[in-house]
């Protein structure tokens, strides 16, 4: 159990519209963890919505020590401050359609746990790059999160194989080996 016995920073990183309610459900996820494993959560972006509703939650939950609140934007300078602190991202939403944030977690070579809404799924691979929940609900977000401890180092290698694959450099040579195969053709 190497994840467990590490001092885990999971970065859940957005913009703080709380349309879904996406802020309830990590608290809550998290909670279930937290003080067994000794883990800390980075909430970072701006509210768009009343932040007090968190803040009291994240109070009951006795998580005010555990959980740090940036609730700014965050400029594309500091994002990779964020994403070099986070050992995983952690995406519980209720409804989405795409992630950029999945894209900046992978060029970062962070392990991501998605809820299985819109197109979250298919931003990773489940059990290789990241872990894909079975539900919404927050025990089922709470194991993901084990999940994603338990396989961090092999999900951090897979991500950083694949990234490695789509480097300028392969892309540029593929494409030149299909040109020239379409002009020998012609």
């Amino acid at each position: 159990m190497y994840a467990c016995s590490r001092h885990l920073k999971t970065c859940f990183y957005f913009t703080c519209s709380f349309i879904g309610g996406e802020a309830d459900i990590t608290a809550e996820s998290f909670s279930a963890k937290i003080k067994e494993l000794g883990l800390k959560l980075i909430i970072a972006g701006e509210f768009y919505s009343s932040k007090e509703k968190y803040l009291a939650l994240i109070k009951k939950l006795g998580l005010v020590n555990d959980i740090i609140i940036h609730d700014e934007f965050i400029p594309k300078e500091k994002v990779k401050y964020y994403f070099g602190v986070a050992d995983a991202v952690v995406q519980p939403y209720l409804s989405a359609t795409q992630s950029g944030i999945a894209s900046i977690a992978k060029y970062y070579q962070v392990p991501m746990v998605v809820t299985p809404v819109g197109e979250l799924p298919n931003e990773l691979i489940d059990g290789e790059t990241g872990v894909v929940c079975e539900s919404s609900a927050p025990q089922k977000i709470a194991e993901g999160i084990n999940r994603c401890l338990l396989s961090l180092h092999t999900f951090s290698e897979a991500l950083k194989a694949e990234k490695d694959e789509h480097n300028w450099k392969n892309f540029s040579s593929e494409l030149i080996a299909f040109v020239n195969a379409l002009d020998a053709s012609i």
